[in-house]
């Protein structure tokens, strides 16, 4: 019932809600702030997507499981996690969301600046990402997962790292305004 409602402006998550499921909010267009309870486990696949006016989320300290596209195209996003969280974080607000234990960057947004010592860009993190026309991928960088700029139809430019390593497939696929690209010497694989 949720799916794609346009009237829906609001959201609170009650305390005793562990699990916000898949796609369950994907395309409320409406939909300006979420409050989330310190119960909630897990943030479903697309839980928020397209989630087109939402403009800022705190992730609890509850939270272990985020999972692909949580918060994906939301364009006017603010992220930050809480600092207690075991699991996440948005370190330096980076506004994005960083699984803390691999130092893999799940989740960001068109106003994300990658930390110097994440790791990994993460499938999807990016991905449909409008207005996002720059990126700058810091040195600390080895690879970049499946989808992570997928269809981000703006990109006009992003710089490669040194350090990369790995270019997972579709990493930039429909990216249509990038114009040229300079793939670094260390990187040894690159998907479909």
């Amino acid at each position: 019932p949720f799916y794609d409602n346009d009237e829906i402006i609001h959201i609170v998550i009650e305390d005793g809600v562990t699990s916000i499921g898949d796609e369950l909010f994907e395309g409320c267009s409406r939909l300006e702030n979420v409050g989330i309870s310190n119960s909630v486990i897990t943030i479903g696949r697309s839980a928020f997507t397209r989630c087109l006016s939402l403009e800022s989320i705190l992730i609890p300290d509850s939270v272990k499981t985020i999972e692909s596209e949580a918060f994906g195209h939301c364009e006017l996003l603010e992220i930050c996690v809480s600092e207690n969280n075991q699991e996440y974080d948005s370190r330096n607000n980076c506004n994005a969301i960083i699984h803390t234990r691999t130092n893999t960057l799940v989740q960001g947004c068109k106003n994300t600046i990658i930390p110097d010592d994440v790791i990994c860009i993460g499938e999807s993190a990016f991905a449909s990402c409008d207005d996002l026309e720059t990126i700058t991928i810091p040195d600390s960088i080895k690879r970049i997962e499946a989808f992570a700029f997928y269809a981000c139809e703006d990109l006009i430019s992003v710089y490669l790292p040194n350090s990369l390593e790995e270019i997972e497939y579709c990493s930039l696929a429909h990216c249509y305004s990038l114009k040229s690209i300079v793939i670094p010497e260390k990187v040894n694989e690159i998907g479909e």
